[in-house]
C-alpha cells in the first residue's frame, strides 16, 4: 500500500489538485516515493497514478524546469482496469 492514500469511495475519481504534503518532516512522503532531491532540499516534479489497490500504476518524474504535461498521466489513467 502506497504511504498517504486512502480509499475515499467506490467510484473512480480524478483529482488533478490532491497533493501528498512534502514537509514534517521535510520531504517524508517525497522521500517514500523516491522523488526527493536531498542534496537539493526539494522534490522533483514527479506523477503518479495510483489504483484502487493502492499499487502505483504508473510514474513519471520530469527534469525540474519542465513541466510534465498531463498527456501521460491522462492515458495512464484511461489505461487502468475497470
Amino acid at each position: 500500500m502506497v504511504p498517504g492514500v486512502t480509499e475515499h469511495s467506490r467510484r473512480p475519481v480524478i483529482s488533478i489538485s490532491r497533493c501528498l504534503p512534502t514537509l514534517s518532516p521535510r520531504g517524508a512522503v517525497a522521500r517514500q516515493y523516491g522523488a526527493y532531491r536531498a542534496a537539493d532540499g526539494f522534490c522533483e516534479r514527479a506523477l503518479f497514478v495510483i489504483d484502487k489497490n493502492g499499487i502505483i500504476a504508473w510514474s513519471y518524474c520530469s527534469p525540474v524546469a519542465v513541466n510534465p504535461g498531463a498527456d501521460g498521466i491522462l492515458q495512464a489513467l484511461e489505461n487502468l482496469p475497470k
